[in-house]
C-alpha cells in the first residue's frame, strides 16, 4: 500500500523546529521588535518637534497680526 503524503505534509517535515532554531528565531524577533520600537520612538520624538515648532509659529504669526493691526490703528487714529 502507497504512503500518499501532501504537499502539506511534505512541508511540515521540512521545517526545522529544533530548539536551538526556535531560539535563534526568537531572539531574531526580539531583535526586530526592538528596533522597531526604537523607530517609532525617533518617529514620535520628530513629530512632536515638528508639532511644537507649528504651534510656535501660528503663536509668533498670531502676535505679529495683532502688532500689525495695533499699528495700523494708531495710523487712523493720528
Amino acid at each position: 500500500m502507497p504512503s500518499h503524503r501532501t504537499r502539506a505534509d511534505e512541508r511540515a517535515d521540512d521545517i526545522d523546529i529544533s530548539p536551538t532554531k526556535l531560539l535563534a528565531d526568537i531572539e531574531t524577533l526580539r531583535n526586530q521588535a526592538e528596533a522597531s520600537r526604537i523607530q517609532a520612538d525617533e518617529y514620535l520624538n520628530a513629530l512632536q518637534r515638528e508639532r511644537a515648532e507649528f504651534l510656535n509659529f501660528k503663536r509668533r504669526t498670531a502676535e505679529e497680526r495683532q502688532r500689525d493691526l495695533g499699528l495700523a490703528a494708531e495710523d487712523l487714529i493720528r
